[in-house]
């Protein structure tokens, strides 16, 4: 063996360590950035609250259910906003409409991990106000998106309308002063 074959092992190992140990430079994360996903229980009080607090932002509520088969088919759609408009001031907001799938939340849960849902997901409660929240707020059936403005004011978002016509009211909801 060549006398500098041990002094290249040598070098090759501290070239390779180099650095190991030593703070390395991370992006910061962007809006859009998965992020863990939690599923919060909430009153329609709570959820009103909690949707009031984005003012200043466009915000697109889903309102579903796991055991929704067009909820189910649609949720990506919502996921795929977020990951193109988060950074721009779009908030998407997932709101479990069907209380009584907080018997199901580990499984309500696991498929909003597996969506990649890492915006604000909740389950409204069954209390004297949950019905009432939706039928003010027009939800008849499932999937229901509401969007709101900068203003926190509603803007209609047509019953049938297409993730690319969602995305242009999007689109248009973030570009308004």
């Amino acid at each position: 063996m060549p006398a500098a074959f041990p002094t290249l092992v040598v070098a090759v190992a501290a070239f390779a360590l180099a650095g190991c140990g030593e703070p390395r430079p991370v992006s910061a994360p962007t809006a859009a950035s998965p992020g863990p996903v939690e599923l919060t229980e909430t009153t329609a009080n709570d959820l009103d609250a909690a949707l009031a607090a984005h003012k200043g932002k466009v915000v697109l509520v889903d309102c579903w259910y796991l055991a929704c088969g067009p909820c189910v088919k649609k949720f990506p759609h919502l996921v795929d906003l977020h990951k193109k408009h988060a950074g721009s001031g779009l908030v998407c907001v997932s709101v479990n409409v069907f209380p009584e799938e907080l018997t199901r939340k580990e499984k309500v849960l696991d498929f909003l991990t597996k969506q990649g849902a890492s915006f604000p997901n909740y389950i409204l409660k069954d209390d004297a106000n949950a019905d009432q929240w939706q039928k003010d707020r027009g939800v008849e059936f499932t999937p229901w998106l509401m969007l709101f403005d900068k203003a926190g004011k509603p803007v209609a978002v047509p019953e049938k309308a297409t993730p690319t016509e969602v995305e242009e009211l999007v689109k248009a909801a973030l570009a308004a002063k």
